[in-house]
């Protein structure tokens, strides 16, 4: 009695962490900081990964094992693998099946996902979680062009924000 008490809540930003600074990933990061997550790019090729390419983001010019020693990760966090190729791809995939990242999805055709998952295999991941990847990623809009890729990759991420 007599006692004025507030509460406030805080919800803590989504991460994202793309790997690979291609193309479609300038279009997916303006996106993703229009919805306010926390991004961070991961690509251990400089001239790819870049501030000019890539203002404000965080970027870690380092192999996925290295840089995620660099970034705190937990079941509020997503994987966007955008480079096909494995040796950068394929240690993110792993880490992000470990730590249970909410969101995991991994650019490249029907083809090149059924490689990425045998490969998955042949490192002892289980089936149950190869097949919480999405891929190909992103839903099925139709478009082709880089925009329309990331738009496709962003809207499924938020549609998976949803879910939890």
């Amino acid at each position: 009695e007599g006692t004025s008490i507030f509460v406030e809540n805080y919800i803590r930003p989504i991460k994202v962490i793309v790997v690979g600074a291609v193309h479609i990933a300038q279009y997916l990061v303006n996106f993703a900081k229009s919805l306010n997550f926390e991004i961070s790019i991961i690509d251990p090729r400089g001239y790819f990964a870049s501030e000019q390419r890539f203002p404000g983001i965080k970027i870690i010019n380092k192999w996925p094992k290295e840089a995620f020693k660099e970034i705190s990760t937990n079941s509020q966090t997503a994987l966007i693998a955008l480079t096909h190729d494995p040796k950068i791809d394929d240690p993110a995939l792993q880490y992000a099946i470990k730590n249970k990242f909410f969101y995991i999805g991994a650019l490249g055709s029907k083809k090149t996902h059924e490689n990425r998952c045998k490969r998955l295999k042949e490192v002892n991941i289980k089936d149950e979680d190869i097949k919480k990847i999405f891929g190909p990623i992103g839903i099925k809009l139709g478009g082709r062009s880089a925009p329309e890729i990331a738009l496709s990759i962003i809207s499924q991420l938020v549609s998976e924000v949803y879910k939890k």
